[in-house]
């Protein structure tokens, strides 16, 4: 069933409890699933890790991954049907497996740390229009797979792995 009401959602850098002020580092296992009326989430400057699943199946249009965020779970932002765009700021080396699979993603930047994408990172999304970063090494298996709008893809000189079926539709 759907857990949450809230339209938007605004994660803040720091939380007080008993006293005591906690930053806000990580976003927990399944913290907004099946949210489907929020519409947008804010994630603060401080956050490190999103872990699986963490925003999974949300009404959500975009989102931006803050500067501070060094780890994405496997599924961390999972069957968006909504999510068109997607801004990382954060210097991940890795967009792990599945971690935007079954989005509506159609823009998204890569960050010039990108080393890995994982099987499944953008399985059945709507991009157009794709150009790897410098910095990628390798595409894993099935990583754009089943992404029926992809026209262009734009791969960098220094790639040295493409998995199987990784643009297969």
């Amino acid at each position: 069933g759907q857990y949450y009401s809230a339209d938007e959602i605004v994660v803040p850098p720091t939380v007080e409890y008993e006293n005591t002020t906690y930053k806000v580092t990580s976003l927990g296992y399944r913290a907004f699933a099946i949210a489907l009326q929020t519409t947008s989430i804010t994630l603060p400057e401080g956050l490190e890790t999103i872990e699986p699943y963490a925003i999974y199946n949300t009404g959500i249009t975009q989102l931006t991954i803050p500067s501070t965020v060094t780890s994405l779970g496997d599924h961390s932002v999972y069957e968006n049907k909504k999510l068109t765009k997607v801004n990382i700021l954060a210097n991940i080396e890795t967009i792990p497996q599945s971690c935007f699979d079954s989005s509506a993603i159609t823009e998204i930047n890569f960050p010039e740390s990108l080393k890995t994408i994982g099987e499944y990172a953008f399985k059945s999304c709507a991009l157009r229009e794709v150009t790897m970063p410098a910095s990628l090494r390798k595409i894993d298996k099935q990583a754009f797979y089943l992404c029926k709008s992809l026209e262009h893809v734009t791969l960098n000189e220094g790639l040295e792995s493409i998995g199987g079926g990784a643009f297969e539709d």
